[in-house]
C-alpha cells in the first residue's frame, strides 16, 4: 500500500484498459474472424521525449513516427510551420523508417513485412505474424521488436465479463443521484425557463427605457 509508484502505474493500466483496450480487443477480435488483421503495441520510447519516463508510453504517441516526424528539418519547418515538441535522433528516425515500411508494405501488399524486403535490414529481423483468435498473437513495437500473443486478455476479460455481472447485483451501489437522465432534464428545462424569461424581463427593460428617451428628446415647435 505504500508503493505510491506501483499504485501510480496500476492505476494508469486500468484505465488504458477501461478506455482503450477493452474495445479495441473486441473490436479485433471480431475483424479477425472475416479479414486479415494484425495488432502491435507500440512500447518505443525516445531518449528525447518531452513527457516524463513514469507516464509511459501514451496513447497515440506512435502516430508522430508513423507519419515521418522525425525527419523535419528546420526547412520544412518554415516552409510549413510544423515544429514536432521533441527533438529527434537518429534511433527516432530509424524507428520512423521502421513503421512507415510497414504500415506501406500493408497498404500496398495486405503484409506489412513481406519476403521480398530484407528483414535485418527493414524490419529489424522480424517478420509481423497475423493476428488470430486463438493464441491473440501481436508485434511489440520497441527497441527490440518481437512477436507475442495474448495482450492483457486477463484485464480485459476483467472489463468485458466479469465487472458487468458486478455492476448488475442488486446491492451493487450505483449512482442514482442529479446525473441521471430524468435529473439533467429536469435542470435543463429548469435553465431554459431561467434564460428565456431572463430575456424577456431585459427586453422589458430596453423597450422602457427607449420609450422614456424617446419622449424626453427636445421638440422642435
Amino acid at each position: 500500500p505504500g508503493n505510491k509508484s506501483m499504485i501510480r502505474q496500476m492505476l494508469m493500466d486500468m484505465m488504458t484498459d477501461y478506455m482503450f483496450g477493452t474495445g479495441l480487443d473486441e473490436v479485433v477480435k471480431g475483424q479477425a474472424k472475416h479479414n486479415k488483421t494484425y495488432v502491435y503495441n507500440f512500447n518505443y520510447y525516445s531518449w528525447n521525449d518531452y513527457q516524463p519516463p513514469w507516464r509511459g508510453i501514451a496513447h497515440g504517441q506512435e502516430l508522430q513516427y508513423m507519419f515521418g516526424f522525425p525527419y523535419i528539418n528546420q526547412t520544412y519547418k518554415d516552409l510549413f510551420g510544423v515544429y514536432p515538441r521533441q527533438q529527434y535522433d537518429y534511433q527516432d528516425r530509424n524507428m520512423s523508417e521502421y513503421m512507415i515500411s510497414m504500415w506501406t508494405n500493408f497498404t500496398a501488399s495486405g503484409n506489412p513485412t513481406p519476403k521480398t524486403f530484407d528483414p535485418v535490414l527493414h524490419f529489424k529481423n522480424v517478420t509481423w505474424l497475423q493476428y488470430n483468435n486463438f493464441n491473440h498473437s501481436y508485434l511489440e513495437i520497441g527497441n527490440t521488436s518481437r512477436n507475442l500473443i495474448n495482450y492483457r486478455q486477463n484485464h480485459y476479460g476483467f472489463w468485458r465479463k466479469y465487472f458487468p455481472q458486478l455492476y448488475n447485483r442488486p446491492n451493487f451501489i450505483k449512482n442514482t443521484g442529479s446525473s441521471s437522465t430524468d435529473d439533467q432534464q429536469k435542470n435543463y428545462q429548469i435553465a431554459t425557463y431561467s434564460l428565456v424569461g431572463l430575456s424577456v424581463l431585459l427586453s422589458v427593460i430596453v423597450l422602457s427605457l427607449c420609450i422614456a428617451v424617446y419622449r424626453r428628446r427636445p421638440k422642435d415647435y
